[in-house]
């Protein structure tokens, strides 16, 4: 009797340990809120589910996002330790509502981007919550762009206005290339690397010209910048010019008054780095002389013609936005020029179309390039998204009627 009665002891205390701690798992499941089984946080001993913030952290931030062709698509950005930080010291300083995004495209559009989720009872809900705002800006950030073209200064410019005044240490983190299409730091049509790439007088003397700036804009302002300077296809590597990019925009971003800035931070692509999937083109920068499959658009922000008719509202602006274009195919050599015309409907014939291709060639052919180097063509529609189509009727393109109407330049061997 006795041997069966020490022998049940053991498995009896055991019972009585496993009931306690199912009584205790049941009345707390997730502990006290304080306790730190992560690794990844310091808890707020004042508030439950909280972690202490980091001194000085930033407590406001909005990203200008490069959701466009030729810059790597942003969520590669996401795999990184200082984005962590920052989000988690905004995500518990109760500031997430103070996180918002503006694409380089266009008009600089805001995305579409509300935290589901903030801080919650207990460390690791807390936990769980942030990683779901984690993915959600993921998705907002590689929202494909909605308009064609990239003007980072005009995005950086519209972050700055929607950082909340009562900030006290707000923050605009850009990811993308840098390489504009439009704007004050046109890249792609006004040859921004060789006019100021190496002489920042005459970039301020340029700056202080520009109605679209002022300076102090960005005075109080960090800016921290991932992938300056990094693109993918169709844009040519530009890692040659990549601390020129960086000078130009250190001068101009000081010219506008930011207090610090960190420009430095590659993102590390590689030959399998993509962008976002978009219809919406971004126009190249060229640095050299032209080779064969090299394009250039001629939309309505460079050249933009009568309604219904074959002459520009400007053509003095158009010849100016070809200039560098031009240059690089005189340096050229064995190679020619295609023009095709496009219109925004479905016509019945492609005068119209070949008819403003010929007013581009003309101002080409003014520029120096000789008339028998070039061949013009024109579609009865607009420009086709996929081969095997000359054009698309509105009902089967996925573009605004502003992006059909268009001429395409392509370089050709001779």
């Amino acid at each position: 009797m006795s041997r069966r009665n020490k022998s049940n002891f053991p498995i009896l205390a055991l019972l009585v340990l496993v009931v306690i701690a199912g009584i205790v798992f049941m009345t707390n499941p997730f502990g006290d809120g304080n306790t730190n089984d992560s690794g990844d946080c310091d808890p707020d001993p004042d508030r439950k589910g909280y972690c202490l913030v980091d001194p000085g952290a930033y407590d406001a931030a909005v990203f200008v996002v490069g959701n466009t062709q030729n810059s790597p698509s942003p969520d590669i950005f996401l795999d990184n330790s200082e984005f962590d930080n920052i989000l988690k010291n905004v995500f518990y300083s109760d500031n997430i509502k103070n996180v918002k995004l503006v694409s380089v495209a266009g008009d600089n559009h805001t995305l579409d981007f509300k935290a589901s989720s903030g801080v919650a009872k207990n460390i690791n809900a807390s936990r769980n919550n942030l990683n779901k705002v984690k993915k959600e800006l993921e998705a907002a950030m590689t929202t494909p762009a909605d308009a064609s073209g990239a003007d980072y200064m005009s995005a950086i410019l519209k972050a700055s206005k929607l950082l909340p005044k009562s900030a006290e240490n707000p923050l605009i983190i850009v990811i993308g290339s840098g390489y504009s299409d439009t704007g004050v730091l046109d890249f792609a049509h006004d040859d921004v690397l060789t006019r100021y790439g190496e002489d920042q007088t005459k970039l301020e003397n340029y700056l202080a010209k520009q109605n679209q700036i002022s300076r102090a804009s960005l005075e109080g302002k960090t800016i921290i910048w991932y992938g300056l300077g990094e693109v993918v296809a169709p844009q040519k590597d530009m890692s040659e010019y990549s601390e020129q990019t960086a000078s130009i925009y250190e001068a101009t971003l000081n010219y506008l008054g930011a207090t610090e800035l960190s420009l430095d931070n590659p993102i590390g692509i590689t030959k399998d780095t993509k962008s976002v999937d978009s219809s919406h083109l971004v126009a190249q920068t060229f640095t050299s002389a032209l080779t064969a499959g090299d394009k250039f658009e001629v939309n309505e922000k460079i050249g933009e013609f009568k309604p219904d008719l074959a002459s520009l509202k400007n053509p003095d602006l158009t010849k100016n936005k070809l200039q560098n274009f031009s240059k690089r195919f005189k340096a050229s050599k064995n190679l020619k020029l295609k023009i095709t015309g496009y219109i925004a409907t479905c016509a019945d014939d492609n005068s119209l179309s070949l008819e403003r291709a010929k007013a581009i060639r003309d101002l080409l052919v003014e520029l120096g390039i000789d008339k028998s180097q070039i061949s013009v063509d024109g579609k009865a529609g607009g420009p086709p998204e996929k081969s095997g189509k000359e054009f698309l009727c509105p009902e089967e393109s996925s573009l605004p009627d502003d992006e059909r109407r268009t001429v395409i330049i392509e370089v050709l061997e001779n």
